[in-house]
Order: structure tokens, then sequence, then C-alpha cells
């Protein structure tokens, strides 16, 4: 009866064990794919994190609303100088712009082109404007300055919960402690495994059968004390 419940559970068990371990897996590459992301925007000397040539990005203002909504995750394609050359009006570029945190170096902006001009001295710099602002920005951009263009693909809601994982408690929380905990879960299992295996081969007696072995044991016993008694006869 025992052996056909333990039988019956089978299936269940690896079935969630299976789901287990699948979960276990995409969190595995979740947390390594944020890893690359983080490592590549500290090593970036633009400060955008790009990975074959793909870029993530925060959208941390509502300028482009509604085609980039605040918290947003913008997908983007990373310029080469060749890249630039074929910008043109209408594209969403994101550029290093103005101070707006005020810590003295430039901030990336994302706006749209809305006119290119090009130099007498054959320099070419774009006019930007942002979807939700009246009028376009204060100064154009040089084209070295524009270093990504978006290509239409964003994630709502998305960058925010990036960005917290780009922080110090946000990838100690997400991403450490739950890792952590799956490796001390998964060498807890490996060592009762490995108890487990070491005793299959050692059968198990019931409280009966070490009751009939004690009996037996006595019984034994006795019989050898009347014989060696007979004998002194």
């Amino acid at each position: 009866m025992s052996r056909e419940k333990k039988t019956g559970k089978d299936p269940v068990k690896r079935t969630l064990k299976i789901i287990f371990n699948v979960i276990i897996a995409l969190f595995t590459v979740f947390a390594l794919f944020v890893t690359v992301i983080a490592l590549s925007a500290n090593n970036s000397k633009d400060g955008v994190p790009s990975v074959f040539g793909k870029t993530l990005q925060t959208i941390e203002s509502p300028s482009m609303e509604p085609a980039l909504m605040t918290g947003d995750l913008m997908i983007g394609s990373k310029l080469s100088d060749e890249d630039k050359l074929s910008l043109k009006v209408g594209d969403v570029v994101t550029f290093r712009g103005w101070d707006i945190t005020g810590d003295g170096q430039p901030d990336l902006i994302t706006h749209r082109i809305v006119e290119v001009v090009t130099a007498e001295n054959g320099a070419v710099s774009y006019w930007t404007k942002g979807d939700n602002n009246p009028v376009r920005d204060d100064s154009p951009v040089a084209r070295e300055d524009v270093l990504v263009k978006y290509n239409g693909t964003r994630f709502a809601g998305l960058g925010k919960f990036l960005g917290f994982l780009r922080t110090p408690n946000g990838f100690l929380f997400v991403i450490v402690i739950p890792l952590a905990a799956f490796f001390i879960y998964e060498l807890v299992m490996f060592i009762i495994r490995v108890k487990r295996v070491k005793n299959e081969g050692k059968r198990t007696v019931s409280a009966a059968e070490e009751e009939a072995i004690k009996q037996r044991a006595i019984e034994e016993y006795l019989k050898s004390q009347n014989n060696n008694g007979g004998g002194d006869k």
C-alpha cells in the first residue's frame, strides 16, 4: 500500500520539480542579464549601457509623452559615426544635453529631431524637441553628441524596476538574496540525497520485526542455558 501511494505521488513531485527548475533557470538568466546591464553601464564611457549594440534606457521625464511615458524602458541602437550620417527629421535620439541634475555634467536627453542643419564647413547638428514640450530645445545638438536612436520598442513601467535593480539595495534584495537562498536550498537537498543513497542498502526494520528479533534472541539464550545445565548432570 505504501509503495502504491509513493508511486502515485512521484509524477506530481516530478512535475513540481520541473516547474521549480524552470523558474530558477529563468531567474538565473534574468539575474545574469541585470548584472551584464549594470556592468555595461559602469564600464560605458558615455553612461549608456549596451549589449550587442542594443541599449536600454529608463525614461525619467514626461517630455516625450505619449510616445515614451515616464518609467518606460526604451530599447535603442547605439550609433556609430557612420550611423549618425543617416539621421533625419522624425528620429527619436538620445544625446548629451544640458545639465539637469546640477552635478556639472551634461545629462542624457531623449527627444525627437525636428530639423537637420548643415553648416558651411560641413558640420551637422540637429534641432530637437520633446513631443510633450511646447517649443523646441534651446540649442542644436552636434552630431558627435548623439549616442542612441530609438528603434520603436519600449516596455511600459519596466524602466523603474530596472532602475531599482541597478541600486545597491535593489540588486541585494532582488538578485543576491534569492540566489543565495536557492544555492543553500540546493546544498541541503544534495546532502539529503547523499544520505539517502548511503541508506538505500540498509533495510528498515519495523517495530514488530524488532520485537520478534528480541523475543527470538531471548528464546535462543534460554535454550542454550538449558542445554548447558543438562550437560553438567
